[in-house]
């Protein structure tokens, strides 16, 4: 008895105190009004004979631009308005309800896709969880969540890094011509917000515009024409970057190249060849960021070959100059001749040119009754002592070949008195 009525009791508590109650009146109302409006209605009926479509586009960021394959991706919402009288209601009737919110794909929408698409499907697609606003007057407002658009661009690079471009976004109906649908530049309602917008980093957004243009209805059996919201984006390359890491570079090699006029030839040809190939991948890495092309000539590649071209007539100048050198240096008398006299030392031997009679060629010098037998050698620049009045020695004397000959034989012969004067002591 003490079980059946604590049942009672709990039972009445539950009726009496939990949310178990029916809708309450404007729940009920707006219950009844959608019921009302979806009744009957055919979501694959237009709702008028010409449907005037209002787009707005709101840009949150330039995700990325693929110059290689012209591709601007973009994250943005795109709204679209238009008027459907069959969901038109009074307020007054209606517990003073002015706007529902309606699954979109419970109503007619626009086919409205992005036309120069760079993804399997332009169409500006929704989900089950898409809403659109309805107001009284039949106003339909429908926005779509952040899109990742990614759109075709024709990018001129022939300026880069200085270059501007402009992207286009178009939006159009692919199946149904003005005759059926039509969209009106408003510029009070036709506009790119760009309130929300998070700048990238290479690139700089100037400005923004929307145009509407016609094309030909792509349907075949209507002369008609279809209209396009071209939505219009004025970008501008920041160039600091490739300023520091391309142009300034390069201008440092080309004053590096300029600098190695001043150092042996040696050092000039190895530090041209390392511009040359420094240059050579600079202009690899840059052509690889950009399209295949043979329209124009990029002034960034054109100043990579004018570089390569200072830096192969550099090399041309030194090897020709070093020819020219050596040959000169080739021409004067190695071994001496007899009628030739270093600080009163002459050549006992009559040998002419010997430059080109083979290496470790022996030759004896005489001052008095003091003599000295040397040996040249052909491909190193040096003299190397075999005797010093009759005795064996031992010494080499290097030398430098851009000095003159007389030059070189003095400080040798200077060199062979002092050894002369070591052996004495």
């Amino acid at each position: 008895m003490i079980k059946l009525l604590v049942f009672i009791v709990l039972l009445c508590y539950l009726f009496n105190f939990s949310d178990c109650e029916a809708l309450r009146a404007s729940q009920l109302a707006e219950q009844t009004l959608i019921t009302t409006l979806l009744s009957g209605y055919n979501k694959n009926i237009r709702p008028d004979d010409q449907v005037s479509v209002d787009i707005a586009y709101s840009i949150q960021q330039i995700v990325s631009i693929d110059e290689k394959q012209q591709i601007m991706t973009s994250s943005s919402f795109i709204s679209q308005v238009w008027y459907d009288e069959r969901l038109s209601w009074t307020p007054n009737a209606s517990n003073n309800i002015n706007v529902v919110m309606l699954p979109v794909k419970s109503l007619w929408i626009p086919d409205t896709m992005i036309l120069n698409s760079a993804d399997a499907s332009g169409y500006l697609t929704v989900s089950d969880y898409s809403l659109a606003s309805v107001d009284y007057t039949g106003a339909v407002y429908m926005i779509l969540p952040a899109l990742t658009v990614r759109t075709r661009c024709d990018f001129n690079v022939k300026k880069f890094p200085f270059d501007k471009q402009i992207c286009n976004i178009n939006l159009t109906s692919w199946s149904q011509g003005s005759n059926r649908i039509t969209y009106t530049e408003n510029n009070s309602v036709v506009l790119v917000d760009t309130s929300g917008y998070n700048e990238h980093p290479l690139w700089k957004l100037n400005g923004t515009d929307i145009i509407v243009t016609r094309a030909e209805d792509r349907a075949p059996f209507e002369n008609t024409y279809n209209d396009i919201i071209s939505i219009q984006l004025y970008l501008e390359r920041k160039s600091l970057f490739f300023i520091i890491n391309g142009i300034l570079a390069c201008f440092v090699l080309n004053f590096v190249t300029l600098l190695s006029y001043a150092i042996p030839f040696g050092s000039q040809i190895g530090l041209c060849m390392t511009c040359f190939l420094t240059y050579s991948i600079y202009s690899l890495n840059f052509s690889s960021q950009f399209p295949q092309q043979s329209e124009y000539l990029m002034m960034i590649t054109l100043y990579f070959l004018l570089s390569i071209c200072w830096t192969l007539i550099s090399m041309t100048w030194f090897i020709v100059c070093d020819h020219f050198t050596t040959k000169g240096e080739q021409n004067w008398n190695f071994g001496g001749n007899s009628d030739e006299v270093w600080n009163g030392w002459c050549h006992v031997d009559s040998k002419d040119n010997f430059w080109g009679c083979g290496n470790n060629i022996g030759l004896t010098l005489q001052k008095g009754d003091m003599t000295c037998t040397y040996r040249a050698s052909y491909y190193h620049p040096s003299f190397h002592l075999v005797k010093l009045n009759g005795k064996s020695a031992s010494g080499t004397f290097d030398y430098d070949r851009s000095k003159s000959k007389d030059e070189v034989y003095n400080a040798f012969t200077q060199f062979i008195e002092n050894q002369i004067a070591a052996q004495n002591t």
